[in-house]
């Protein structure tokens, strides 16, 4: 069965230093994974650590571990087919990330505040779709009648940089959990750095001039190690490219799920 369902997936991710983070030497402070399970099921995570925290990337990486560790644990047998056991779930893998943090916080005399992060999470198996979120990332699907959904709307707060935090004490009172009735065919996860490009925030609408070719690419991908490599190429430059950064001096991360189409190749920086 795994290797049937590789050859119906794609995918690729990559994470690219903001320009405003490269003038003060900073790094960048994004995680993210991905995981398809043999039995079909896939799992993405991608945080964001705060800029203003003193750990916040260590928070990132933290959360995204901990989340995915959680879930591949529970989802390796038969997922869930009713909408309150992909609840219990979701919010089980934030309760984990958030307890991490807080071990982690406390083994070094550190306050949960220094590892602030958000986290963005999706689960997609046979007949569903399940997205939590904390913070101002976003995930955006692409259902079966090729019309573009925002999971989750992203948080953002009264003024600019503001958002929600899984280190704060209300985070589980703010986590976002959206289920739907069916598996989409792609999927695309970011950090807030690309929110600029990506969605009408207000509306809450994603925009197909910038999704669509995206989608197109990651379907095209050979299922061969040289093509992935290459892919992945093809998505740190795009990241990096000079159309992005004008857009955006933030720490950009993207992970892209579809499936295959190798007959419909395309290149990403055309």
């Amino acid at each position: 069965m795994g290797n049937d369902n590789n050859k119906v997936w794609r995918f690729v991710g990559a994470s690219m230093t903001g320009t405003s983070h490269l003038k003060t030497g900073d790094s960048c402070s994004d995680a993210f994974e991905y995981k398809l399970l043999p039995n079909g099921v896939i799992i993405v995570a991608v945080a964001d650590g705060a800029g203003s925290a003193e750990r916040g990337g260590e928070g990132a990486k933290l959360a995204v571990e901990t989340a995915m560790t959680y879930m591949m644990e529970v989802l390796r047998e038969l997922p869930p087919d009713y909408e309150s056991g992909w609840l219990a779930i979701i919010e089980k893998a934030y309760e984990s990330a958030q307890m991490a943090i807080e071990i982690e916080a406390a083994n070094y005399d550190k306050t949960m505040r220094d590892y602030a992060t958000t986290l963005v999470l999706v689960a997609m198996a046979e007949g569903w779709t399940a997205c939590g979120l904390i913070g101002d990332s976003a995930a955006v699907a692409l259902d079966n009648n090729d019309e573009l959904i925002s999971l989750c709307q992203p948080q953002k707060g009264e003024y600019a940089n503001m958002t929600n935090f899984l280190s704060q004490p209300n985070a589980l009172e703010v986590l976002d959990i959206q289920i739907r009735t069916e598996m989409m065919q792609g999927l695309a996860v970011m950090s807030d750095g690309l929110l600029p490009l990506a969605i009408n925030i207000v509306q809450n609408k994603p925009y197909p001039p910038f999704f669509n070719p995206l989608f197109t690419f990651v379907a095209s991908i050979e299922s061969n190690e040289g093509d992935e490599d290459n892919a992945h190429q093809q998505l740190e430059s795009f990241l990096d490219s000079e159309r992005v950064n004008a857009r955006t001096d933030d720490d950009k991360t993207l992970v892209l799920v579809r499936k295959a189409n190798p007959r419909n190749s395309t290149f990403l920086n055309d």
